[in-house]
Order: C-alpha cells, then structure tokens, then sequence
C-alpha cells in the first residue's frame, strides 16, 4: 500500500518594506509534533498523517478544504490553480472563503507535487491585517463518497496568528506564500500539459504569444456567440477528457457535465458580452499553459443576463501548444 507522506511545509514571508529581503521556514516532518506542542501560539501550522487512519482506496479524490478571512488568495497545484481562486470585490469587506476544492485534475498522475497558497492582502488594501488568515486542510476519500469513514486526512496549512515579523500574525505584510509537498496515489497517467511547449519561454525570446492567444479566444468567441456547439466540443474535447479521467466520470456523467456547460451556451436568458478592455497573459504549468484574464482574474468570455445585467457568468479557458509551430489548444 503506497502512503501519501508530506515531505516538507515551507513559510516565505516576503517584507512589507518593499525590499528583495525573503525569510524562509522550512519545517521536517520529524519537527512537527515538537512544532505542534511547543509553539501553539503560531496554530497547528502543520499535521502529519496517522498511519492508523490510513486506508486503501483505489480511486482516490483529493481535496484541499480552504477557510479564509481578510485576504485574497491564489492556490497552485504544480503550479496550476484547481479553481479561479477568491478575489475581487467579493473580499473588500473581509468576507472569507469556506469549501472543499478538488484537486485530481492538477496532479495529473501518481507521484509528488507541490501545493502553494498565495496570499495577498483583501480588495483595496495594501498590507494584510491582523485578522487575515487563511487554513487549508489536504485530505482524499475515496471517489463518489462524502462518509468520513472513508476521509484520509493529509494534513493542516494555517497561518500563524502571532511571532511573524514580532508582530500580530500576518499584520503589516503585502504578501504571504504556503508550501507543501503531497504525494499523490492515483490509478491514471494523463499526458496533459506535462511534454507541452514551455509557451512563457517563446514569449520571452520574442514569439507574439499574445497575438496567438487572442486569435484563439476570438475562436472561441465566434463559435459560442454562433451557439455552434459542436464545433465548440470539437476544441474542448481534450480539456473534457482529461476531467472525464481524473474525476472517474462514466460516461453518462461526462455526457452529463458537457451538457452542463452547454446549457449555458444554449440559455436565451444570457447573452455574450464583448472582451473587457483590459486583460493580462497569465501562465501556469510553469509555463505550459496560458491564459488570458481580466483584471479581477475572471475569465474574459462572459455572458450577462438580459432581465439583470449585474448577474454574470465568466468561463475561462487555458491553451497548450502541444508541439512548436502548432495553434494552441484548450486544455
């Protein structure tokens, strides 16, 4: 039976002062528990698996519950964020973030891989408070089950609430990072982004990545504004499949999650508003993959309600180049 072991915990705290200055803490898995019982003003900032809990399960599906308060936060799997992430105006007035976010479809195949947490100051604020926080808690079930029988827990991420800087936890910082390692047990290989084009390198010798990329969105614009779906499951056919592993979907729930997102497409209800003015590139994958976001980091093909223009619904697609010289695909 393979176990899921956590390797290392590291805390970079990068100064509020604007300066190169970066403190590191690097936590062993032997120091845990003494962490845990001599240091509990800072939280239990790290938890290491009981080997009693553990259970075999074959298709397992991993999670990262998150619970967070005055903060915006970004969460990387391998570099590849599982879910868009909790910014914007939705955090000015210190509303938090509370849910399990699956994971699978980052991990991508068994092995180690590494989780950070970003954590930047709430929307219109400059340095975080002394009530930010934010805790994370890795676990993984077995697939379709939501019984704690079956819940392995991995371990705990929380950010200390005192003894950062001298100060009130994570008060008078600009930024905060997490990182752990997690080895993951999974019964699929998925080929995905991993042997992909590293598309930040082309844009850095010189390559018009962007130009490529908002020919691809406007692609994509024009057939969905067409409500021509089945050229639309044409291009998200690999992105599709690579869900439809990783999750263990049958084949009449696959069906089912395309029809999902078509619904959306086909509903008189909403229209497809223009591009934003603004967007920014951003990658992933270190460096594989790349979108393009607007300045909230919402997806930049939108559809709005005609009844209530207020209500909006953004979907965001990231692109690979799976060899050089070959368009870029929706992954």
């Amino acid at each position: 039976m393979k176990k899921a072991i956590i390797f290392l915990l590291s805390i970079i705290v990068v100064s509020c002062q604007g300066q190169n200055t970066i403190t590191a803490y690097q936590m062993k898995i032997s120091e845990a528990e003494n962490i845990k019982n001599n240091n509990k003003n800072n939280g239990d900032i790290f938890s290491p698996n009981d080997d009693k809990n553990m259970i075999e399960i074959k298709q397992k599906d991993y999670n990262l519950y998150t619970s967070s308060k005055n903060c915006q936060f970004e969460i990387l799997v391998d570099d590849v964020p599982p879910f868009v992430g909790f910014w914007g105006k939705a955090t000015e007035t210190g509303t938090g973030f509370v849910g399990a976010i699956p994971i699978n479809s980052c991990l991508l195949k068994s092995g180690t891989h590494l989780v950070s947490v970003k954590i930047y100051p709430r929307y219109k604020k400059t340095l975080l408070e002394y009530a930010s926080y934010f805790s994370l808690d890795a676990y993984y079930r077995k697939t379709y089950t939501i019984d704690e029988e079956s819940k392995v827990q991995l371990y705990r991420l929380e950010t200390p609430t005192t003894g950062i800087n001298n100060g009130n936890g994570l008060e008078g910082f600009p930024y905060f990072e997490m990182k752990s390692e997690i080895v993951a047990d999974l019964p699929f290989e998925i080929e995905g982004w991993r042997n992909s084009v590293n598309l930040k390198e082309e844009q850095e010798n010189g390559h018009d990545l962007k130009k490529d990329l908002q020919k691809a969105y406007q692609n994509l614009w024009d057939i969905i504004n067409k409500k021509d779906t089945a050229s639309l499951l044409k291009i998200i056919s690999e992105r599709e499949n690579l869900l439809a592993v990783a999750f263990y979907f049958s084949a009449k729930e696959k069906e089912e999650a395309i029809q999902d997102l078509l619904s959306i497409i086909k509903d008189d209800t909403y229209e497809l508003a223009p591009f934003p003015q603004e967007a920014k590139m951003h990658f992933y994958g270190y460096g594989k993959m790349v979108t393009l976001l607007d300045l909230e980091k919402e997806g930049i093909i939108r559809f709005v309600n005609k009844k209530d223009p207020k209500e909006t619904i953004s979907l965001e697609f990231r692109f690979h180049r799976k060899k050089a010289n070959e368009e870029l695909k929706v992954i």
